[in-house]
């Protein structure tokens, strides 16, 4: 068994996951590569953080990410996204757009959570399960 070490200067360009990498690896003049791998790191820690976040205050909040103020539950991930959105378009810059990237999140999650919590009011309503109007029931906790 052969042991093949790569040379870039043999003229050949190798592999096709080598000519990937090195495209990664190589620093253009308009910088375009290492804007993509910048923002693949920055998505993947974002998007990290904020589900660990939020994953950490449902965890240990005894009402998950809706805390009871004055008796109405207001959603955490709902309110902080909202909050992050009109911040981020007041800022520029990288800042800006890590705040914007993870207020996403936030709100993706809320929209998550109030829909799984609708589809399942109605589908106990659907099944027979009578009482409060299910809709009202979920509406309520938004």
């Amino acid at each position: 068994m052969a042991l093949v070490v790569y040379n870039p200067h043999s003229g050949n360009k190798g592999s096709a996951i080598r000519q990937y990498y090195n495209s990664l690896v190589k620093h253009s003049s308009g910088g375009a590569q290492y804007d993509q791998r910048e923002g693949f790191v920055h998505t993947t820690v974002e998007s990290g953080a904020t589900g660990a976040a939020l994953g950490a205050i449902h965890a240990l909040a005894k009402t998950g990410l809706d805390v009871s103020v004055m008796g109405h539950n207001l959603p955490i991930d709902g309110i902080a996204g909202v909050i992050g959105a009109f911040v981020s378009s007041k800022m520029h810059g990288k800042v800006g757009r890590s705040i914007h990237a993870v207020s996403d999140r936030a709100i993706a999650v809320y929209a998550f959570r109030s829909t799984a919590k609708l589809l399942a009011a109605k589908s106990s309503a659907v099944s027979g399960e009578f009482g409060e109007d299910p809709l009202v029931t979920a509406a309520r906790d938004l």
